[in-house]
């Protein structure tokens, strides 16, 4: 009787022993893979087969059940927004190995563009989203902006536009236009525009502020003289 006694004690203790590291171990697999997507593997068994293809047809024909939403991202090979069936022949196309990645994977592993390389612009304490011009004279810009952030001390001038000194001479690709609130351009080769209302010269474009209207922009630059700082 002691004997199954101590017996059954010691398999209760190493029953305890022995649960925690499971739990720990499964928690470790669970949270390694949680982040890899299997793509492909529309149903979530692990494993990409013909099964895969079916679940896709029958969730596009709205048949019960449909595609789980943490399948969703798996299913959707093609790298575009939403489901479709050509989700499902391109796993057809892998299954029978015409194919050797999906296009959601060449996606998933190209480098993503860092908005830290994008040359950010403030005026006075608020920034602004500018889309830049591909040209010369951003390139050029861009360039010394990498080396060291740059101050310009803005004028207000005209009721329309602030203006000042770059320090700078820039390449020059003068066409006669006729600017809107937002633009930015480079006037005489060394100095910056940046308008609120319209006027028409020979400019080099620069580059137009997306995120402000005209009264936002009339508001921030119309109401004395501002500091533009330019950085990375």
């Amino acid at each position: 009787m002691m004997k199954n006694i101590i017996t059954i004690a010691i398999t209760v203790m190493m029953l305890l022993t022995v649960i925690p590291v499971d739990a720990y171990a499964e928690s470790e697999v669970t949270d390694s893979t949680q982040n890899t997507i299997l793509y492909g593997d529309a149903d979530g068994d692990g494993t990409v087969t013909i099964i895969d293809v079916t679940c896709i047809q029958r969730h596009l024909a709205d048949i019960y059940p449909p595609i789980s939403e943490e399948n969703m991202k798996a299913a959707v090979v093609s790298g575009d927004d939403e489901l479709s069936i050509i989700d499902a022949t391109l796993i057809q196309r892998w299954l029978a190995d015409i194919i050797s990645r999906f296009p959601a994977e060449e996606q998933a592993q190209q480098p993503t563009e860092v908005e830290d390389l994008v040359m950010k612009m403030t005026i006075n304490h608020t920034p602004v989203t500018v889309e830049w011009e591909e040209n010369e004279a951003v390139a050029a810009l861009c360039e010394e902006v990498k080396e060291n952030p740059l101050m310009i001390s803005m004028s207000m001038y005209g009721g329309f536009e602030q203006v000042g000194s770059l320090g700078m001479s820039l390449p020059q690709s003068d066409t006669r236009i006729t600017t809107e609130a937002g633009d930015i351009v480079l006037y005489s080769g060394d100095q910056m525009v940046v308008f609120y209302g319209s006027n028409t010269w020979a400019y080099t474009r620069l580059g137009h502020i997306t995120d402000k209207t005209q009264a936002e922009l009339t508001q921030l630059l119309s109401n004395g003289n501002v500091t533009i700082t330019l950085t990375y």
